[in-house]
């Protein structure tokens, strides 16, 4: 059942025809151009087949970005990143969310940023 969970959502993320604007969430104009590249890898990245963004958005596979913004800090950036990369299983419950080494360390960091810009 795990593999066939772990497959589905590997499918999604990079078989889903993806279309998401960038929300405006950030108000100082650096946090505006992170927000801008944080959306943008989103969506590219195909995060919205599995993460929504609000508390408001529908409860997807893994949790919306709202929920890991709540559960981490602005500290934890290198932590988010390492596991958007490395993948894993059980912070948010038993959902695996596959890794994603397709994704720069970079462009792990900027989502990272993203979801913990997220309220």
């Amino acid at each position: 059942m795990r593999i066939l969970s772990t497959l589905l959502a590997a499918a999604l993320v990079t078989g889903a025809s993806l279309a998401l604007t960038a929300p405006a969430h950030a108000s100082a104009k650096g946090n505006a151009h992170a927000s801008a590249k944080g959306a943008a890898l989103f969506t590219k990245n195909g995060c919205v087949a599995c993460h929504g963004l609000g508390a408001k958005d529908p409860k997807k596979m893994g949790p919306n970005f709202s929920e890991v913004a709540k559960k981490y800090s602005k500290k934890d950036v290198a932590k988010l990143a390492k596991k958007i990369r490395a993948g894993g299983k059980g912070s948010f419950g038993q959902m695996p969310m596959p890794p994603m080494p397709q994704v720069s360390e970079a462009d792990a960091k900027a989502l990272a940023e993203y979801a913990l810009s997220i309220k």
